[in-house]
């Protein structure tokens, strides 16, 4: 019997399948069109299968949030390998039922560091009414306070509680944004109800990163955030396109 999937259901089967050996989920990509945007990851379906190789079963993949806006479905997710675990985002796009189209941004850090500290918290979606209305406020907050640095604004996009995850208000000084942390450019907002990640191009101390920041708001203001900082590769990606 023929079972349909939602896109949901597709791309959570695909990120679980990852060093298993499964290889169903494989076949929700189309092969003939499939964009990857991963640094880490070689052109196409066949070299995603090459990527999967080295892994075998030293990878477990543990998903957290799961959004979806349009054509595209959003995953936050932690990722435990032999010898480090990571926090990362995917974006992947659809074409009808099919994958065409896959984007990441991953934070490693060593195995005994305890990943569930940036992934931790509430994961219900709601206000879904409100989802354009939030996808504004989203940018608004990395536009004012991370990429212009006014600090000013915090009281005006953040619940007086807001639990922090990475660098926001609490992590800059009086003037704006820890000079450490440029951002420049938003590149996507992606959200379905109280969720949005807002996707960012920028440089971490004189390295070219992108960030992603995930928030959850609650009655029009920032209630939580988290992120990923990944360093941008010039030359020794294994794949030719861009980050974005």
């Amino acid at each position: 019997m023929h079972i349909e999937l939602s896109r949901k259901e597709i791309v959570a089967s695909l990120l679980t399948s990852l060093g298993t050996g499964l290889r169903m989920p494989l076949t929700f990509i189309d092969a003939h069109h499939y964009i990857q945007h991963s640094q880490h990851i070689g052109k196409g379906l066949r070299g995603f299968k090459l990527y999967l190789k080295q892994f075998s079963e030293k990878l477990t993949v543990k998903l957290v949030r799961l959004m979806e806006d349009g054509d595209y479905v959003f995953a936050h997710a932690e990722y435990h390998f032999s010898a480090s675990v990571a926090a990362g985002f995917n974006i992947f796009r659809f074409q009808d039922d099919r994958i065409v189209e896959h984007w990441d941004n991953l934070q490693l850090l060593p195995a005994h560091h305890p990943i569930s500290s940036l992934t931790a918290g509430s994961v219900t979606i709601q206000e879904r009414n409100r989802t354009a209305a939030n996808k504004q406020l989203a940018r608004y907050t990395v536009e004012d306070i991370l990429l212009n640095g006014d600090n000013s604004r915090c009281p005006y996009y953040f619940r007086d509680n807001v639990q922090f995850q990475h660098y926001t208000c609490r992590h800059t000084n009086s003037t704006g944004n820890d000079s450490n942390i440029k951002y420049n450019k938003i590149h996507r907002v992606l959200g379905e109800g109280n969720f949005v990640l807002v996707v960012s191009e920028g440089r971490r101390a004189d390295t070219h990163t992108a960030f992603y920041d995930l928030f959850r708001l609650e009655n029009g203001r920032v209630a939580e955030h988290w992120n990923t900082a990944e360093k941008i590769l010039t030359n020794d990606h294994t794949n030719s396109n861009t980050k974005f």
